[in-house]
């Protein structure tokens, strides 16, 4: 069986910069969720896809439709892990201090985050008993970063050769085959 996992296509949005309140930090998700994709060609190897599965975000869905001519089935289990405010404050922190702190906030099961580890890590398997009693053998997943990540770890524990960058390509393929 062969898994290929591939990140949306760049996003559209801007960069911050400038330090962020709580508030701002969440607004900037909401930004992101909402922006256009910036399409280029991709590799997807000389395998013969014979489905692919796509997360529910703009991003990803306008991805896999310019990506894969195909049955695309769209799905909540392959979202990207949110990352909203660790705590409610004006205090201005970077974007990329805010981030951590997220998910640090989503790795110690935090209220402030809407899913925790253990709950990813629940979809992820759940995702992956679907995905292999779907009865194809070679399957195309549009994902995000972080999500991919941690599919990826779930994937090599259940038996799959395959590697993934740490901070995952867009509109890179990520190849896992199984023994």
């Amino acid at each position: 069986m062969n898994i290929g996992l591939v990140r949306h296509f760049k996003v559209d949005s801007p960069k911050y910069t400038k330090k962020l309140s709580a508030k701002e930090f969440g607004d900037t998700q909401v930004l992101y969720h909402s922006s256009d994709i910036i399409k280029h060609p991709v590799d997807l190897g000389n395998i013969k896809w014979q489905i692919c599965y796509s997360s529910t975000l703009k991003r990803a869905k306008d991805t896999a439709s310019y990506i894969f001519n195909g049955e695309i089935i769209t799905t909540d289990l392959i979202v990207e892990v949110e990352a909203s405010p660790a705590f409610n404050t004006k205090l201005k922190l970077s974007f990329f201090i805010w981030h951590v702190l997220a998910r640090f906030a989503w790795l110690f099961g935090h209220k402030s985050q809407q899913e925790n580890f253990k709950e990813t890590k629940s979809r992820c398997r759940i995702f992956l008993n679907q995905i292999i009693n779907s009865g194809k053998q070679n399957i195309l997943i549009v994902s995000h970063g972080f999500f991919m990540r941690e599919f990826a770890k779930i994937l090599i524990r259940s038996g799959f050769y395959g590697k993934i960058d740490y901070a995952p390509k867009n509109a890179h393929l990520y190849l896992f085959t199984s023994k």
